[in-house]
Formats: structure tokens, C-alpha cells, sequence
């Protein structure tokens, strides 16, 4: 398994670090699942998903790592993106 990309907390907390840290360890092995239309491949760095057809392209304005970005999702056709 890689090394998890959010950094574990330490130190002293009022609340219980391990139920957060269980938190982060979950969002890192969550896997997307291929299904109809939808294709996942395993790269160095991540997951690469694709469409292969069957849905519309919806481009999202986004912020990444501090600065602005967009992500591209494939749904139904109308779907209403806010």
C-alpha cells in the first residue's frame, strides 16, 4: 500500500486523534470502483478513472492546493451542476 498522502496527526488534542486519524486512513483507501461506462486504471501517482461513453462531460471550477483549478465529471446528460 503507498504511503498515505494526508499527514497523520500527533500531539496533544482535546479530541480523540485516533478517530481522525482513522478518518484519514479511510479517505486514503477508498478506491473508485468501475462499473458501466466507467474504467479505472492504477497509476504511480493515483487512480486514473475514465469514460468510455455513455455520459456528458462536466467541467467544475475547483481549488487546488491553494489555487484556482477545474475537474472534469461524467454524468447523465441534463444533469444539473452546481
Amino acid at each position: 500500500m503507498p504511503e498515505p498522502r494526508l499527514k497523520e496527526l500527533a500531539g496533544s488534542s482535546r479530541l480523540a486523534l485516533g478517530f481522525f486519524n482513522s478518518v484519514i486512513r479511510r479517505v486514503e483507501c477508498t478506491k473508485p470502483i468501475a462499473g458501466s461506462n466507467i474504467t479505472i486504471q492504477q497509476a504511480e501517482d493515483g487512480i486514473i478513472v475514465n469514460s468510455t461513453g455513455g455520459g456528458t462531460e462536466y467541467t467544475l471550477n475547483i481549488c487546488k492546493n491553494g489555487e484556482p483549478g477545474t475537474i472534469k465529471l461524467y454524468g447523465p446528460p441534463n444533469q444539473s451542476v452546481n
